[in-house]
């Protein structure tokens, strides 16, 4: 049997309970639409054999049609770069638009119905509203990207409908081309009296009010003069950046021989200075003296006249020298105010062409304005004279942007209508059909299969039990069909692979639980097969030369004390109320190596019970004392006591009853069982097909041998009374092996 193996990622946390989220919902769609797909193909077929005859209860209809182009009248702008493009654009779109609305008028499908022959018009005035009648027959279709209009009219004569379209093309293009005569009439009387006696009116101001400014500039060029003040500006601004230059070196040198005095004589050496006469021989009387001081003075004492001769000297000669430096500073004091003044001048000069140069740009603005003004007014005045010509000559003309490109021809065939309308029923179809297997899927919630349970609850299936029942109903015995039943005892039979390939898959996943040993065995209602799939999984666990403990867990319906065990024997309620020890309370079983525990009738306050702390202890020394422990919870759905037995359990599997357990009764024991922390190991579906072609389509991988041998009713189940090997075993159960 093939199932699939539980996620790695379930032995990763395996302290930490899994999540009670379902597939995602693609998996789940696609199963559901293979699941229904008879139902699918039923109605897709019925609602086009629908279609279909419809279609063929119709008369035929003939489509006639002829092909015009509107295009405009000025050729359409292409440069991108032109701002106009797409405003020219939207206007055309708006004017095919309307063109084909016009197609459809009342008044031109007036005028159709009264230039068509009187036989054919009267198909149509046999209705209320003949116009009406006309317009739902009519289709005026328009080409995308193109100037292409085709006019289509769907009628059951081959012959009539061609002349109603014909006829309407041409009344359509006489009334276009009135209504175009019309507009270039009344456009070129609007140019004759209104338009161009204004734009004569604006043309002759803007020349009066450029002569007017030439009297009033005296004609002047404002270009030429606006480069002679530029230049003018160039030369008052070389001079006076130069008389700057000579103000700052005037400055400087005149602080410099401001700082002269006797004792500092640095400022002599100023350019200034160097170049007076006076100051050479000052200099060289100044040295002298200088010099017969300091060898007088190595001779004479500081107060011999001789030396105070030669000091006053000395100072005279000192004295001379500032007086030349003053006299310097006073020159260059003149020179810089000379210097000041000239710059005063000349930015005063500056001021005034800048202000010439700002009033000859402001009369050159305005003539530059007035003259375009002139220009632009001609420009106008003339475009809409040859407008205006234009248009008088073209209004005795025909309308060029409307041309017939194909007159309506007698259709061979009919309408291919049909084809549409059954392509339009097929798509329709299959929606219908999609939209009943949603519904069916909905409605119809039973669980058929092991890839249903995997798709949408997210669940591994662990193992597919064959319905094992089915010769104990036949047996007309009332407690064989209650009676969980089990395979023959044989043990080198192959019926007893399917529990074999159930201990597997229960063993390897409880191997990742640190100490597991604890199976609890529920379903969501009654009637899934719990019992039987506990008492079977017990005793192929007891194969392997384990010591294996069965606990009826159902405390409100007990059942398996007395199927297995003596009814009237010790059993869970002595356990309870402390009266015995686990070894002291449990019977051997019918089962080898298999001991049972169980009430014989329903507990008082069961809820309560199975929480309690007497019944942890149980599974505490069941723990000890055993190799597997397995609890026949009940029904998770039913009674409460389940959830809580499962939360103390190391695994729990959900025993499903193939086309009897619905999906929302899983997902609600999910969500219990989940909400208190129990460790879902995964589901065994119960009651399937013993046939082979069923078992088959269910588990293609199972042997041949074995389908033959599940095909035998009478080798495959017995009730337990029938399965007997002598009388139970007295005493309690030993301790674990």
């Amino acid at each position: 049997m093939n199932v699939r193996d539980v996620s790695e990622s379930w032995g990763d946390s395996a302290n930490v309970p899994q999540q009670a989220d379902d597939t995602p919902f693609l998996p789940r769609l696609l199963f559901s639409l293979r699941r229904r797909a008879v139902l699918i193909a039923l109605v897709w077929a019925v609602t086009v054999a629908g279609a279909a005859l419809a279609i063929s209860l119709q008369p035929p209809q003939y489509r006639a049609e002829a092909t015009l182009e509107i295009r405009p009248e000025q050729p359409i702008l292409s440069d991108p770069s032109d701002p106009s493009v797409a405003g020219s654009l939207q206007l055309w779109d708006s004017y095919f638009r309307t063109q084909a609305s016009l197609l459809q008028s009342r008044k031109l499908l007036e005028r159709v119905l009264g230039a068509v022959p009187p036989p054919i018009a009267q198909d149509y005035k046999v209705h209320e509203d003949p116009v009406q009648a006309l317009a739902n027959q009519l289709e005026v279709e328009t080409v995308p990207s193109t100037f292409i209009v085709r006019v289509g009219l769907t009628h059951h004569s081959a012959e009539r409908g061609p002349e109603i379209v014909n006829a309407l093309v041409t009344a359509y293009q006489e009334d276009a081309t009135g209504r175009w005569r019309e507009l270039k009439s009344g456009a070129a009387d609007l140019l004759d009296r209104e338009t161009l006696p204004a734009l004569q009116r604006k043309m002759d101001e803007s020349d009066k009010d450029l002569q007017r400014f030439h009297k009033e500039t005296g004609f002047a060029d404002f270009d030429e003069q606006v480069a002679s003040l530029l230049d003018a500006r160039k030369k008052v601004t070389g001079q006076l950046v130069d008389i700057r230059l000579k103000k700052v070196r005037l400055q400087s040198e005149r602080d410099a021989l401001s700082e002269v005095s006797a004792e500092n004589l640095v400022g002599l050496f100023d350019p200034a200075l160097q170049g007076t006469r006076v100051l050479e021989p000052l200099l060289t009387q100044r040295a002298t003296l200088e010099a017969q001081i300091a060898a007088e003075s190595l001779v004479y004492k500081d107060k011999h006249p001789r030396l105070m001769a030669l000091r006053r000297q000395l100072q005279e000669v000192r004295g001379q020298l500032q007086g030349v430096v003053q006299a310097a500073v006073k020159s260059l004091d003149r020179e810089l105010l000379a210097a000041v003044l000239e710059e005063k001048a000349l930015q005063q000069d500056q001021t005034k062409i800048e202000k010439e140069m700002a009033d000859s740009r402001v009369r050159l603005t305005e003539y530059k304005k007035l003259e375009e003004e002139l220009k632009s007014a001609r420009e106008v005045y003339n475009a809409y004279l040859k407008k205006a010509d234009d248009t008088k000559a073209t209004s005795k003309g025909g309308l060029a942007s409307v041309r017939v490109v194909d007159m309506a021809k007698s259709p061979a065939n009919s309408s291919g209508k049909g084809r549409v309308l059954l392509t339009v029923a097929a798509v329709i179809g299959l929606l219908f059909g999609l939209t009943s297997a949603v519904l069916a899927e909905e409605l119809d919630d039973r669980i058929t299969a092991p890839r249903q349970i995997e798709v949408f609850l997210g669940v591994d299936v662990l193992g597919l039990i064959p319905r094992l029942n089915r010769n104990a109903k036949k047996s007309g015995r009332p407690d064989a069909a209650r009676a969980p039943l089990i395979l023959t005892d044989d043990p080198g039979s192959l019926n007893l692979e399917v529990f074999r390939m159930l201990r597997a898959e229960v063993s390897s996943r409880l191997e990742r639980v640190p100490g597991g040993r604890v199976i609890a065995v529920a379903g969501p209602g009654y009637g899934e097969g719990k019992s039987t799939v506990a008492v079977n999984l017990a005793r192929v666990l007891a194969m392997e030369d384990r010591r294996v403990l069965l606990i009826d867990g159902d405390l409100r319906r007990p059942h398996l004390k007395a199927l297995l065990a003596r009814r009237n024997g010790m059993g869970l309620e002595e356990y309870l109320r402390g009266e015995r020890d686990l070894r002291g309370a449990v019977q051997a079983s019918r089962l080898p190596q298999v001991d049972v525990i169980g009430a014989q009738q329903e507990l008082y306050r069961p809820a309560e019970e199975a929480g309690s702390e007497r019944f942890r202890s149980l599974l505490r020394e069941a723990r000890e004392l055993y190799d597997y422990v397995i609890i026949d919870a009940g029904a998770v759905n039913v009674i409460s006591e389940v959830a809580t037995m499962a939360r103390q359990a190391d695994g729990t599997l959900l025993v499903l009853q193939k086309g009897e357990t619905r999906r929302r009764q899983v997902r609600l024991a999910k969500r219990r069982l989940f909400g208190l922390g129990s460790r879902l190991l995964g589901a065994v579906l119960n009651g399937v097909p013993s046939r082979p072609t069923d078992l088959r389509r269910l588990e293609p991988e199972l042997p041949p041998d074995f389908l033959k041998e599940l095909e035998s009713g009478d080798e495959l189940v017995a009730i337990v009374e029938q399965e007997l090997l002598g009388s139970p075993r007295d005493g309690a159960a030993g301790g674990r092996k």
